[in-house]
């Protein structure tokens, strides 16, 4: 747990710098440090860190550099010899080591820190993982690449026994095009790390805040240019598109406000309040209004009526009832998370009930365990157990029964 000057290889286990700029990092000793000491690669004017361990751990009474010294020791003397740990410690009696290490590495040992979020770490198998592509997160890579099957075609070249020059052109053709289909991942990879598009939810919160100026279609059309920005330069062209529309939108405000006859900023607070007012409070229009309005002059009250009759028959023909409610499509449900463990006919009804596949053999394992519990399943008891629309229900449990996996029960 040691670490050795870069320059005169002396030993250190207190305060010691750290070259930021070298990579790997170089530790320099104090004293190395004080007279300036270079190489090669190493300058003095570098970038650097203090390193200590002179801060608490694990407790308060504990130092770091103490933690590290009774680790040493441990290593070197055995658990069980506390009095030469302790005289490696120094700072401690052997009664304290052993408590300290006891309490802190044997029967209470400190979990391990909390999962960050960012990365992501989906479960396996979950609707995350599908959304993100199987990204994962401690190996920094994806679980199936872009162009996944892309080594198969490579895969039976042989050109130790290409005689054939053709033969041979024709298989460094097909290496070229690997090495061109190799790149196009690469760069896809780039993308979504270095423009942070792993995680789709935070992706759609950071983006949100533009839809508000620029709308929804510009916000859309801005993703294509990722591909030839670098991040920091895509986040500044969408922040100065941002600004930009704020800026039109408060030019637009007082010029509005200038025609209104405001000459202070102090007013269009008032000048926004009263138009807000104003226009709740503008009388609506209504058929008896507008009739009204028409039935001093014949002719235009009878102009006025055929309109209406025309407008509300149009109305009645495309009303609901006339026309019938309209059935959802199909769930499209290939590639979800659990599609390949059902069949044909329990994708058709995951697609025509539009229930996800987890769900639905969530909903599955709920009623199978029941009706093993009970040796059989009513559809009363089919809706206790699953909180989802009643017909979505009724049609599962016939098909669970039509399918010879529960019974229900017999009178």
């Amino acid at each position: 747990m040691s670490q050795r000057c870069t320059f005169c290889s002396y030993v250190f286990m207190d305060v010691h710098i750290l070259c930021v700029e070298c990579d790997p990092k170089v530790p320099i000793c104090i004293r190395c440090f004080s007279r300036g000491v270079e190489s090669l690669t190493h300058k003095n004017d570098h970038r650097y860190s203090v390193v200590t361990t002179e801060f608490p751990l694990l407790c308060k009474t504990w130092t770091a550099a103490e933690e590290l010294k009774l680790l040493d020791a441990l290593l070197e003397c055995g658990i069980g010899n506390w009095g030469d740990i302790a005289k490696h410690v120094a700072s401690k009696s052997a009664k304290e080591c052993e408590s300290h290490y006891l309490q802190h590495y044997i029967y209470a040992p400190q979990g391990l820190l909390k999962v960050s979020g960012d990365p992501p770490r989906p479960l396996l198998c979950s609707q995350q993982q599908a959304d993100m592509a199987g990204y994962m997160a401690a190996r920094g890579d994806f679980g199936h690449e872009f162009d996944n099957f892309a080594e198969m075609d490579v895969a039976d070249l042989d050109f130790r026994h290409s005689e054939d020059t053709l033969d041979r052109e024709l298989q460094l053709a097909m290496v070229s095009i690997y090495r061109d289909r190799l790149r196009e991942r690469a760069r896809r990879k780039w993308l979504v790390r270095k423009h942070g598009l792993v995680h789709p939810h935070k992706t759609r919160q950071s983006w949100r805040r533009y839809s508000t100026t620029l709308g929804e279609a510009t916000t859309a059309l801005l993703g294509r240019f990722m591909q030839l920005l670098l991040p920091h330069d895509f986040d500044f062209l969408c922040e100065g598109l941002h600004s930009e529309r704020l800026l039109c939108q408060q030019v637009q405000l007082l010029q509005e406000s200038r025609r209104a006859g405001l000459t202070r900023l102090d007013s269009m607070a008032l000048f926004k309040q009263c138009r807000r007012w104003r226009t709740a409070h503008r009388p609506k229009h209504t058929a008896f209004s507008e009739l009204l309005a028409h039935i001093k002059n014949e002719a235009s009250t009878q102009v006025w009526l055929h309109k209406q009759l025309v407008k509300d028959a149009s109305v009645d023909a495309s009303s609901p009832k006339a026309l019938g409610r309209r059935k959802a499509p199909p769930l499209e449900i290939e590639g979800m998370p659990g599609c390949e463990k059902l069949n044909i006919r329990e994708r058709e009804l995951c697609a025509g009930l539009r229930i996800v596949p987890e769900m639905y053999l969530h909903f599955k394992g709920l009623l199978i365990n029941e009706y093993e519990k009970l040796g059989s399943l009513r559809l009363a008891n089919a809706r206790a157990i699953i909180k989802i629309d009643v017909n979505k229900t009724r049609k599962l449990y016939d098909f669970l029964l039509a399918e010879g996996i529960v019974k229900k029960e017999i009178s």
